[in-house]
């Protein structure tokens, strides 16, 4: 018996000095802002499953340095799958961007495939993406995009990664829009004009930033 109460009382000293591991938190990305214009698109946008690097098949935020090496945070993940989200982000800034309907597949309309090629935060440039998209299964075409977080906290990097989504849709909703155009002219239709957004009410900058006030960083 005295053997065992040794044995217990040591068994709680050694838990004791075991260092206790913080706490995981969980985050969605945040709605992107809207685009500054919409732009003329008849009928219904299907978009697709998008297609992301076999990396980005974890829940974990990722932060890439310049040299490859890649620190993943076991404590900062998403509720969503990295696919789902750029999706619903997608959907989002596209809803914002063209006059037509925008929906997830599947659907009956005019398909819309992004395969993204990068898609992470980065030591020097902040959040990045790297996507091929093309509609319609006509020819892929390249974007690259980059946008500076305003601060260190999770939540202007959160932002970042928001905000890169939604400038890639507010930039095939342009050129989707004026490849409509271009159609139209060709088939003698008077091209309709490009309609201003209103939502923002304000004139945006060319320095993509990301405000740090949306979303509390529980480190602080």
């Amino acid at each position: 018996m005295r053997w065992s109460l040794s044995a217990f009382l040591f068994a709680l000293t050694g838990c004791a000095l075991v260092p206790s591991s913080p706490p995981t938190h969980y985050y969605l990305l945040p709605d992107p802002p809207p685009c500054k214009e919409r732009n003329p698109f008849g009928g219904t946008l299907v978009i697709a499953d998008p297609v992301v690097p076999a990396y980005l098949d974890r829940s974990e935020l990722l932060l890439v340095h310049r040299k490859g090496s890649v620190a993943v945070d076991r404590f900062r993940k998403l509720l969503e799958p990295y696919d789902r989200a750029v999706q619903r982000l997608l959907i989002l800034s596209l809803r914002s961007g063209i006059s037509g309907t925008v929906v997830p597949a599947p659907a009956r309309g005019r398909k819309l495939e992004v395969r993204l090629l990068r898609f992470h935060l980065e030591a020097e440039r902040g959040a990045v993406v790297e996507a091929l998209w093309r509609l319609d299964r006509g020819r892929w075409r390249e974007e690259r995009i980059a946008v500076t977080p305003s601060g260190a906290g999770v939540g202007a990097k959160l932002q970042a990664l928001s905000r890169v989504v939604g400038e890639l849709g507010c930039r095939i909703a342009r050129k989707i829009g004026k490849d409509g155009e271009k159609s139209r002219s060709r088939r003698g239709f008077p091209a309709p004009t490009t309609a201003r957004a209103t939502a923002t009410g304000r004139a945006s900058s060319e320095v993509l930033r990301a405000p740090d006030e949306l979303i509390a960083d529980p480190s602080r």
